[in-house]
């Protein structure tokens, strides 16, 4: 009976599809990529500066999603597997949800980096052909520490997430699928992520106007990870859809 009402509270979970940011992170990581347009205003293109934090606030929302929610339902879900033999055909779908949905945040992640790697080189580009000629849009500093806090807790939650997630391998033997490098990907992934967002993000708050020497190298930074997620969304795809596959068809 336990696992039955288990079963039904991850399905319910699983269902929920609004926004699972809380307004206080959301501020604070607004408040912190505002840095980008107060450092790149009238030397980079607008579409540009626009794209550029759009999609890094994207991005963060997507890996919120992936670790904070998507994958611990799916944990969820197969440790009721586990002591639920055989599964039934609700169990089974609620599973393929799971998979199609971390299908679905990897490809808006993978869109997103695309766009992230297209305008840093457009906005580098425009830091070796223009000047500063503007002074920096302060925050107060006990706005600031409070907007990292917040987003330094909000990494912990993930950090604390990914640790106790399952391991696709050894959970998902029976499907035949060619997983031996998924966990490895899904840890990497997590590694960049952590890296944009609990480094570069908050490092560009303490440049001064006009080092652009140092936020181009930040730049590159970020650069170097976002390709890092691209190469890791790319081995993940093709095995997370073999398993889909597998709990697609009904027993």
């Amino acid at each position: 009976m336990k696992s039955q009402e288990l079963e039904q509270e991850v399905i319910q979970q699983a269902e929920y599809t609004a926004s699972f940011t809380s307004e206080n992170v959301e501020e604070g990581l607004l408040l912190l990529l505002q840095r980008l347009p107060d450092y790149f205003r009238g030397r980079a293109e607008q579409d540009d500066i626009e794209t550029l934090v759009f999609c890094l606030h994207r991005l963060y929302n997507c890996i919120d999603t992936l670790y904070q929610h998507t994958l611990p339902t799916l944990t969820r879900l197969t440790t009721v597997q586990a002591h639920s033999t055989p599964s039934t055909f609700t169990h089974r779908h609620a599973i393929w949800e799971q998979l199609q949905a971390i299908l679905l945040l990897l490809e808006r992640i993978e869109s997103h980096c695309h766009l992230l790697l297209g305008t840093s080189t457009s906005v580098l580009a425009a830091l070796d052909v223009t000047e500063d000629a503007q002074t920096s849009t302060s925050v107060e500093t006990e706005q600031w520490q409070r907007a990292y806090e917040v987003l330094s807790a909000t990494l912990h939650a993930w950090q604390e997430q990914h640790q106790t997630l399952l391991a696709f391998a050894p959970t998902f033997a029976q499907t035949n699928a060619s997983l031996a490098h998924v966990d490895a990907s899904l840890a990497l992934l997590f590694d960049g992520a952590n890296a944009i967002f609990g480094d570069i993000i908050p490092d560009i708050q303490l440049v001064a106007q006009g080092d652009d020497e140092v936020v181009a190298t930040l730049l590159f930074d970020l650069m170097q990870q976002i390709d890092l997620l691209l190469i890791q969304i790319s081995k993940l795809v093709e095995p997370l859809q073999q398993v889909m596959k597998y709990y697609a068809v009904v027993e």
